[in-house]
Formats: structure tokens, sequence, C-alpha cells
């Protein structure tokens, strides 16, 4: 099916794989009630899928944020994750969970800047989320001048990158 996709238009197998993956993840959580042995099977195809990727891909940053959701062990997480920003530094989502699964852990010296990169190199989908997260991370954690200089560096940022 991977190989299809590729005739079919998709620039390579990384990608064809991913989108297979994705697809899968899209049927489950359409059709499918939480818990059912359907979302199971599904769930399962898309895994095998991930860790095929991670074999065939293993500097990819995406093939790595997402191999890192499929374990439970968070230092194999923070593994994968750290993989993921070495290999691409502007990737959003590896630089922000990474840095809240660090701040929750206590280490506040790597976690804030590699979350805070995270929310600045957001897309303006998820800026707002990532934004809200954060901060009330920092502030439940009462790290009140980090938010604040952040809250600061934000509208700055958000003026540059303008409407």
């Amino acid at each position: 099916m991977v190989r299809r996709a590729t005739e079919l238009g998709y620039s390579d197998l990384e990608t064809a794989y991913l989108k297979l993956a994705e697809a899968l993840n899209e049927l489950a959580f359409s059709y499918y009630e939480y818990q059912s042995e359907q979302l199971g099977d599904l769930a399962h195809h898309r895994d095998q899928i991930y860790r095929r990727l991670l074999e065939l891909y293993p500097s990819s940053s995406e093939v790595l944020y997402e191999n890192a959701f499929l374990t439970e062990d968070s230092e194999v997480r923070k593994a994968l994750l750290r993989r993921a920003v070495d290999a691409d530094p502007r990737n959003a989502q590896s630089s922000y969970i990474l840095g809240m699964q660090l701040i929750e852990e206590g280490n506040f010296e790597e976690g804030i800047p590699m979350a805070r990169r995270g929310v600045e190199n957001s897309g303006a989908l998820v800026i707002q989320s990532y934004t809200d997260e954060f901060l009330g991370l920092l502030k439940r954690l009462g790290h009140y001048k980090e938010a604040r200089d952040f809250e600061e560096h934000l509208e700055d940022l958000l003026k540059m990158r303008g409407p």
C-alpha cells in the first residue's frame, strides 16, 4: 500500500508511511468508540507503522516525535524527543512537549527555554493553546518572573509576525 502511494504521487516512502498512519488514526477516532476492539486494532497497526518508520528513518524529527508517544516510559520519551529536537531544532511540537515534560519534572533551567522555543516556533493554529498551557504551568509552579518575561516577549513576537 505504501509503495502504491508513492506511485500515486507521494514524494517518498516516509511521507507515504506518515500519511497511512495519520489515516489510521483518523479512522480510529472518527468511526469507533473509545476502548472498542476496532479502535485498538487500528491503533496497533498505526503503532506498527510508526515503529517501522523509526527503523527506516531514525533521524526524522517527525518520526521521532510520533514514536515518543508509543511508550509509557518517560525517559525513553524524553530521549526520542531530544533526538527529534536535535534533528530539527525548529520542530515546535518536539521542543514544546520536551520542554513541558522537563518543567513538570522540575528541570526548569532546560525546560523553560525548550518549551518557550516550541511556543515561538509554533504556527498560528496552536500558538494560543501552547502559550496558555506554558504560562499556566509556569505560574502554577511559582515561576512568575519567567511568565511575565515570556508574555512581554510574546507580544513583540506576535507584532513581528503580523496579522
